[in-house]
């Protein structure tokens, strides 16, 4: 090259720059996606986990008689004489998760109450944990020792940013539903 070549060459020219923004752009648009699915795999992750177990404690109730199917959700499962048992600790040692719960008859809707779908309208999970009942029906009988109405809606909703991840008994049936939102 000669030394007046060397001379003409100042720098980049604008195409050279835009393809260098539009990788960049198209790298750090990547790099958000990705950390926004592994928040979402942890809530999902914990409520399909819990879903599991009260399946579990349904089926052991309906197998093999109501004091098999006792669920117990709680900080410290040492001690427990319940056939299926359930550490919050598990569920949610995720960081900046946060759990909710609610129990009531749900929303008024065209198929009779459905679950609801607002994290303003759940309270913090109890410290103090939740014990659920099945029949040999499974249907949900008690909550925490209480004799719980047939349409009652339990609610357990994970939530981290602004995702939700709920698990929703029903009482009257036993049934669980696993629904997400964004808030």
């Amino acid at each position: 090259m000669s030394a007046r070549q060397l001379l003409n060459n100042k720098g980049i020219t604008l195409v050279e720059m835009m393809m260098v923004i539009a990788i960049s752009v198209v790298l750090v648009g990547l790099a958000g996606l990705s950390l926004s699915l592994i928040n979402n795999a942890n809530t999902e992750k914990s409520a399909k986990a819990l879903r599991a177990v009260i399946i579990k404690a349904r089926n052991e109730a309906m197998a093999r008689g109501p004091e098999a199917g006792t669920l117990v959700i709680n900080d410290s499962v040492s001690g427990l004489s319940s056939t299926v048992s359930l550490n919050s600790a598990e569920l949610v040692g995720r960081r900046g998760m946060q759990v909710y719960y609610y129990e009531g008859t749900g929303v008024a809707g065209p198929n009779g109450n459905e679950p609801v779908m607002h994290i303003s309208a759940m309270q913090n999970f109890p410290s103090a944990g939740k014990t659920f009942k099945f029949n040999t029906a499974g249907f949900v009988t008690h909550v925490d020792g209480a004799l719980v109405s047939g349409t009652n809606i339990y609610q357990i909703a994970f939530k981290k940013s602004n995702r939700v991840d709920c698990v929703v008994l029903y009482a009257s049936t036993g049934n669980t539903e696993f629904i997400s939102w964004y808030e």
